[in-house]
């Protein structure tokens, strides 16, 4: 999905997240840094749904990022959208999106994930290249989400910092 700024006024925000098209969701949720802020559960699909985000709920020093995913009428959940940076500041300042990265590259050992109790899953999680001189020298990080079967919810597992990986691996 995608999160953009729909209006904004003074003392809030609307956002807007938008399912690709042809893929329209029942579930749409708002997720301010990695905390489920808001969530809308639909009786028809639609394709995008308006989040109101009230800006004195944040301190008016720092800037908030927010993201958004949607679960479609099977039952399966998005990606994450690209986060939205938005700035505690005056109407007429523009606000802009962080820069927009191709989602990163999962994999697993074993490749079928069978184990054992007791043994260990190894998970690697790379940038795709190419990226930017820009982007490249900076650190990346990544987050691992777990969803339980049951609940659907998705608990973060861990955060960690991962510097670039050269591109001859």
């Amino acid at each position: 999905p995608t999160l953009d700024i729909s209006s904004r006024s003074r003392d809030s925000v609307v956002l807007v997240c938008r399912a690709p098209g042809g893929s329209p969701g029942v579930l749409f949720m708002l997720y301010r840094n990695t905390e489920k802020v808001d969530s809308q559960d639909l009786l028809s699909a639609a394709e995008q749904v308006h989040f109101t985000v009230r800006m004195e709920e944040w301190d008016s020093g720092r800037a908030e990022i927010f993201c958004c995913l949607y679960k479609n009428q099977a039952g399966h959940y998005s990606a994450f959208s690209p986060y939205l940076q938005l700035d505690h500041q005056r109407v007429e300042e523009p606000t802009h999106s962080l820069p927009s990265f191709p989602p990163p590259l999962l994999s697993v050992e074993p490749s079928d994930g069978a184990v054992k109790r007791g043994e260990m899953l190894r998970f690697r999680c790379a940038i795709p290249a190419p990226l930017t001189q820009a982007q490249s020298n900076k650190p990346q990080t990544f987050l691992l989400l777990r969803t339980a079967e049951q609940t659907q919810a998705t608990p973060l597992i861990s955060q960690f910092q991962a510097s670039q990986v050269s591109n001859s691996e």
